[in-house]
């Protein structure tokens, strides 16, 4: 008992060290995460326009209408990670267990709709996607932190990026524009970007969330276990 209590102190100066310096990892991370999501999203419509405006898409790994294009792919993988780092997300959690534990299946459907793109893909998108947000929007991150004003800055992205998916190509056609016209191109740039941009923003979000609520996770352990 003298000895725990002894080193008590260094325990804690210890743990605040290691707080202080997995919070300076974890902003590091976020923007990082932040700027990948900015070029990629540029990148990809530097790429669409030039594949559209001087090779008239003859370039599929460049046009993002298809999911095996360059940006296709990074866009599926974008929401691989963030389904992964949703799992490390849910086991990790304490407090919000029950609403974290249905965000990997969750994602796990929207992946799977994304690849096999069955018909009416939307209509069966729709309330993945909807339950997703809502577990995203409230249940991740502490209330007023970085964290989850970035999760729910990706949810707002994502939110525009599938109306546009929904409405776009009506609007576009009502307007008597095709799939080979700027108006149409810019509609899919802005779909398909705001996509990729959105999912990155989450997976930066939900990874930085893990080490924190380990680390709250590991001391409640070492409280519950410690000597009354």
């Amino acid at each position: 008992m003298t000895v725990a209590r002894e080193t008590a102190p260094l325990e804690r100066a210890l743990a605040s060290t290691g707080g202080r310096l997995a919070e300076a990892v974890t902003q590091g991370v976020a923007r990082w995460g932040v700027r990948v999501a900015i070029v990629s999203a540029l990148a990809a419509a530097v790429a669409q326009f030039v594949d559209f405006g001087v090779y008239g898409l003859r370039i599929r790994q460049l046009d993002m209408s298809t999911h095996a294009s360059v940006f296709g792919v990074l866009s599926v993988l974008a929401l691989v990670t963030a389904g992964g780092a949703a799992v490390l997300l849910a086991v990790a959690e304490t407090t919000r267990r029950g609403a974290l534990l249905v965000l990997p299946p969750l994602l796990a459907a929207l992946l799977a709709l994304r690849v096999l793109q069955p018909t009416h893909v939307l209509l069966w998108a729709l309330p993945c996607a909807a339950a997703t947000f809502v577990v995203l929007w409230w249940c991740c991150g502490t209330p007023a932190s970085a964290t989850r004003r970035l999760i729910r800055a990706g949810c707002a992205i994502l939110i525009g990026s599938y109306a546009i998916h929904a409405f776009g190509t009506s609007v576009v056609s009502a307007l008597g524009y095709g799939p080979a016209s700027w108006p149409y191109q810019i509609k899919l740039v802005v779909k398909h970007s705001g996509e990729l941009a959105g999912w990155t923003i989450i997976a930066t979000g939900l990874a930085t969330i893990y080490p924190g609520s380990r680390r709250l996770s590991r001391s409640s352990s070492a409280r519950s276990s410690e000597p009354q």
